[in-house]
């Protein structure tokens, strides 16, 4: 997936209207800002085939309540569920070797 800024990602004018997400089997990352301030799904499952989360993918996801991460994830960036005011479930994988700065700013 691309990386993009926290105004710039394809879908910023649905922000608020996305109710979920499918991230099929293949994408190897989630970019930078990704679903930055996407305030109205509740929980998201990322595939196997993930290795790397970016920047800032999912914060201010402020209805995200529940996270699955792969056991090929790796990699997770700064500030990745900042502010995610509603986040209590999440099991980070043992694959996970580095974090970013602050992934859970602002979290439970």
């Amino acid at each position: 997936m691309y990386n993009y800024s926290y105004s710039n990602y394809p879908w910023v004018d649905y922000k608020y209207d996305i109710l979920s997400i499918d991230i099929n089997y293949g994408a190897t990352s989630i970019g930078n800002y990704a679903f930055y301030g996407c305030n109205s799904f509740t929980s998201v499952t990322l595939p196997e085939s993930v290795v790397s989360i970016g920047n800032h993918a999912f914060s201010e996801c402020i209805c995200l309540r529940s996270v699955t991460l792969p056991q090929s994830l790796s990699y997770v960036g700064d500030y990745t569920f900042d502010g995610c005011i509603s986040l209590i479930n999440i099991t980070i994988p043992e694959s996970v070797t580095s974090f970013g700065s602050r992934v859970f700013n602002g979290t439970p």
